[in-house]
């Protein structure tokens, strides 16, 4: 499957408009290809030139443009260049040495500052008289040096201005708390005032002079563990969840051994593949502790039987709801549009494959330049249905892996035909087309319940706050319960905002200027919202949300310019029942607008409880992969290698051929030096360069 990281393309030609002849420009000699041609970059943008003369022996010259040709362009070497004086034209932001305000030698400048100017010019990244006092106010404060100064790498790899904006949001991203620390702060804060307003309305519900108790809230908790274990799509989360709130409460010996032992037979159940059996065993235990506890109540304060019974029936509502018959009739019709999309999908795909097989047949090795194009356009048809046809939100795993096995094995068939190979080619094309006829297509009734219990809940009026957790949870359980899906985790990034505004760009563009429903469902357009509307905390939390949010983005947009696709992403999942941030680096040449994914690099880093640091490096070449698991415990690999290679079969499923397995520390051991404070290791996140990643311990 080929990554899409661009939704705006612009072609060689756009790019190479934007230098005109006749104009003088500051360039750097990237590569030399013979005496008088070489590789330039002029303002971030890579050209052929041919030069008038020899190509100058530095890297940094002023050129000329003379004219544009079909490849590339002629130049020749300003004189001003070889005086050194100032080039004709030159813009207010490159005559640096006449401001005041933009000279980089200015004595009023740190020599910290000052090398990360020279470090932004030098990389040809526009400095103005705003954007020098954004770094020298962000330099001035207080905080490590060293984290300043690999969010100033960032900036400077992804061609970024210095601006106020772009420096708060990449420091948020890289060195600031993640986006679910944040949202839990919110949840927190809002805790503290929902907690206050139900002790006072189940105070006034339990009558006058009754004293309220809710830091022992038995009925709301039990009310809570109904809820969950029966909406939870995941119900050994919720199992998991109860019985970890059971040994932190304060029921009875009696109360939590019914509950703990019901807990242990649901997840028997559940384990055997008797779902509703293990809901049932849990939800029976919980009444019976409800029934427990208003039995006891009531011989004490006969008063609070109506209450009681309120509550009582709100648990027993939670239980024996129809909720499955009205599910099925709410998407009946949803299903069957699926059903008709996912047709016209195989039948368009199978008839396209078929064409391809036969004009390889027939013009066999000449087939290339016009079989290539069509192969293209299949897989990219593919690619699209992995990433945007809503019938997969519906369909089975099995259905998504062969959707995407058959986009693998079709970009194995279009090299195998740029190698001549055209007879093996073919022999790949019709297999995936009998593969693709045999689909049939069968919705998944756990992704259906997922769904339309989002769909329920999105259009029940709630609060911003609510708004906010509900996506939280679903973006991590979509992060974390996927079965390698990749359209659950697409969907995951997706929730998180990431793609919010390419989203919107495509809609304006396609002409619809009005956003729909959709496009609001992310957590970046509630943390906006949440930001005007919100008051003291939430919105200064909200808005560090925001910012880390942005700056991932800002980390992980592509650079038309570049041949290199650098990503940086921050993404919540949950070990033991508990939100833990991943973060993943990417780094990959470009295939088009497209990261190639079977030449890139990729490396996970998490925190574990148990594991400590654990970091995950997966290089791959030509789709052969090789693995390597980083951690400083001894035990580490006698630990993880049989999950390991459990796990590592699944790549094999989606075309990926793993080479080997390794394992390796995570911080080098430093060697002893004379001064304490020089014996401290400080670890930092990876740095993405334009050559991999630059690891820091």
């Amino acid at each position: 499957m080929e990554i899409n990281t661009v939704k705006i393309n612009m072609s060689t030609n756009d790019r190479s408009s934007l230098i005109k002849e006749g104009e003088h420009y500051h360039a750097k000699i990237e590569s030399r290809m013979n005496e008088r041609e070489a590789v330039i970059s002029i303002r971030g943008q890579e050209v052929k030139a041919t030069f008038s003369g020899k190509v100058p022996d530095g890297d940094r010259v002023f050129v000329k443009v003379e004219e544009r040709t079909g490849d590339g362009i002629k130049v020749s070497v300003s004189e001003n260049s070889r005086k050194g004086g100032e080039k004709p034209n030159a813009s207010a932001q490159e005559k640096g040495a006449k401001d005041p305000h933009i000279q980089i030698n200015n004595r009023e400048f740190s020599p910290e500052l000052r090398s990360a100017l020279q470090r932004f010019s030098d990389n040809n990244i526009p400095l103005t008289r705003e954007s020098v006092q954004d770094l020298k106010q962000y330099f001035s404060q207080k905080g490590d040096a060293a984290s300043r100064a690999e969010t100033v790498d960032h900036l400077i790899n992804k061609g970024l201005p210095p601006t106020s904006d772009h420096l708060r949001a990449v420091h948020e991203a890289l060195h600031g708390r993640s986006v679910h620390e944040h949202i839990q702060s919110i949840k927190d804060t809002n805790s503290s005032t929902s907690q206050y307003q139900t002790t006072v309305t189940s105070s006034t519900v339990e009558g006058t002079g009754h004293q309220a108790q809710r830091k022992n809230d038995f009925h709301v908790l039990l009310a809570q563990w109904a809820k969950n274990i029966s909406n939870e799509p995941n119900i050994l989360l919720a199992l998991e969840n109860v019985r970890s709130d059971l040994w932190q409460s304060s029921f009875s010996t009696e109360a939590v051994q019914l509950i703990n032992e019901a807990l242990n037979k649901a997840v028997d159940s559940v384990e055997n593949g008797r779902e509703l059996k293990g809901r049932q065993l849990a939800m029976n235990a919980i009444q019976q502790v409800e029934q427990m506890i208003s039995a006891q109540a009531e011989a004490s304060n006969p008063s609070r039987e109506e209450a009681l019974r309120y509550i009582s029936n709100e648990i027993q509502q939670k239980v024996t709801g129809a909720s499955k018959d009205i599910l099925i009739t709410q998407v009946t019709e949803r299903l069957a549009s699926a059903t008709d999309e996912f047709k016209a999908f195989q039948r368009d795909t199978s008839r396209q494959l078929a064409r391809i097989s036969i004009l390889m047949n027939q013009f066999k090795a000449q087939s290339v330049q016009q079989v290539k194009p069509m192969l293209e356009t299949v897989i990219r048809q593919l690619d699209q249905t992995l990433l945007k046809q809503d019938w997969l939100l519906y369909a089975d795993m099995k259905t998504e892996k062969s959707v995407l096995e058959a986009s693998s094995r079709l970009a194995e068939a279009k090299n195998l035909l740029n190698r001549g190979d055209h007879h093996q080619a073919n022999q790949i094309v019709r297999e995936v087309q009998q593969q693709l006829d045999k689909i049939l297509f069968k919705p998944s009734s756990q992704k259906v319940m997922h769904y339309m219990k989002n769909e329920q809940e999105w259009h029940t009026p709630r609060p911003d706050t609510h708004r906010l957790n509900q996506l939280m949870d679903t973006t991590t359980r979509s992060l974390t319960y996927n079965d390698g899906s990749p359209r659950n985790v697409f969907e995951g990034i997706r929730t998180m905002g990431l793609t919010r505004e390419s989203e919107i760009a495509q809609m304006l563009s396609s002409g619809r200027e009005q956003m729909s429903e959709g496009h609001q469902r992310n957590l970046k357009s509630i943390l906006l919202q949440m930001q005007n509307d919100s008051d003291g905390n939430k919105q200064s939390t909200a808005q560090q949300a925001l910012q880390n949010i942005t700056g991932q983005q800002l980390l992980s947009r592509s650079e038309h310019q570049q041949n290199m696709q650098m990503l940086m992403l921050q993404l919540p999942i949950l070990l033991k029942g508990q939100s833990e941030n991943l973060q993943v680096y990417v780094n990959s040449k470009k295939n088009g607008e497209k990261v190639d994914w079977e030449n890139c690099s990729l490396y996970f880093l998490i925190e574990t409880k148990k594991m400590g640091e654990v970091g995950i490096s997966l290089n791959v070449t030509e789709r052969a992969l090789q693995v390597t698991l980083k951690n400083d415990q001894v035990s580490f690999k006698e630990k993880v290698e049989p999950i390991a290679l459990k796990y590592i079969e699944r790549l094999k499923e989606v075309g990926f051929y793993v080479q080997g397995l390794q394992f390796s520390k995570l911080n080098e051991e430093e060697a002893p030096v004379v001064k304490e404070k020089e014996q401290s290791k400080e670890r930092f996140s990876p740095t993405l360069t334009k050559k991999g990643f630059d690891f820091k311990v």
